[in-house]
């Protein structure tokens, strides 16, 4: 896709204006704009690296700076981890799910049926062998 100078412009602007818009509410998402823009030059600094026009070394230094502005906003990716985990627990809590293995139920159902199964199969095969007996004189 063909990035244009107007439609990145336009782009920005949606970005701002969101902002703006959101900050009013209290919702403040200013400081995931330094974010997109280190993600945004390491992946147009990696891209301009591997590619056969244009000049590696240009591409490998917006890939460094890129990468020295994305370690500065670790704490955002740290904070979303902590509130996932949080989330996830809580609802673990809330719902009353035991920490146990989602597929351990199923095994636990498998089993149930698979012993069913065996007590039926047993029964029939009992009775098969005592009518065998009984028709052949050998049941005492």
């Amino acid at each position: 896709m063909n990035w244009t100078g107007k439609a990145v412009f336009g782009m920005i602007l949606l970005f701002i204006g969101a902002n703006l818009f959101l900050k009013t509410l209290g919702i403040q998402i200013g400081g995931l704009l330094g974010l997109t823009i280190s993600v945004l030059l390491i992946i147009y600094g990696y891209r301009k690296m591997k590619s056969d026009t244009g000049s590696n070394i240009f591409g490998m230094a917006i890939l460094i700076f890129g990468l020295l502005l994305a370690i500065g906003h670790v704490h955002i990716f740290a904070g979303i981890f902590i509130a996932a985990l949080i989330i996830y627990f809580g609802y673990r809590l809330f719902t009353g799910e035991k920490n146990k293995n989602p597929f351990e139920k199923d095994r636990e159902e498998v089993a149930v049926t698979s012993s069913d199964e065996m007590k039926s199969r047993t029964d029939a095969f009992d009775d098969e062998w005592n009518k065998f007996l009984e028709k052949n004189h050998l049941k005492s």
